[in-house]
């Protein structure tokens, strides 16, 4: 027997133990379950999701889920800069903030979200905007009127 033999014999031996741990380890997983429902909740009270009752809409605390008052609405919005557009049943368009407390009262035809302070809105069929306060920034006398841009915006009156 040669010197070499012991070497090649412990090289054998440890690529069969190589072999044996791959085969062991290289065993496919069982495939993770899927999930049945993803479940995402805030945490914070101060967020206020909404809940769909018989088509209409009311608010509910993030937390309890428990209603926050009895009034229904007909539609709820994306908030922006801290108010939400909502249309009551009436079809008029206000703003409530995170908490559902009503900012910018129910009187508008059309209501858009707020970007740079400011919102698009109709009322009367002219189109303006107004503030986060419910103030007219633009009054609404305009038959066209386009988002600002660098301060200016685009209006059209008449057809």
């Amino acid at each position: 027997m040669n010197r070499s033999t012991p070497k090649a014999l412990l090289s054998l031996a440890g690529l069969a133990l190589f072999l044996s741990l791959s085969a062991q380890t290289s065993k496919k997983a069982a495939p993770a379950k899927k999930p049945t429902a993803v479940i995402s909740a805030p945490v914070t009270k101060s967020a206020v999701p909404f809940l769909k009752k018989n088509g209409k809409y009311i608010l509910v605390d993030s937390l309890s889920l428990q209603p926050l008052g009895d009034i229904e609405y007909k539609e709820f919005y994306d908030m922006s800069e801290g108010l939400r557009t909502t249309v009551n049943l009436s079809g008029k368009y206000g703003y409530i903030d995170k908490e559902g407390k009503e900012i910018i009262p129910f009187q508008f035809d059309y209501a858009g979200e707020f970007k740079g302070g400011v919102a698009k809105v109709r009322k009367n069929g002219k189109l303006g905007f107004i503030d986060l306060s419910g103030n007219e920034v633009v009054p609404a006398k305009y038959d066209d009127i386009y988002d600002f841009n660098e301060g200016l915006a685009r209006a059209k009156k008449g057809k």
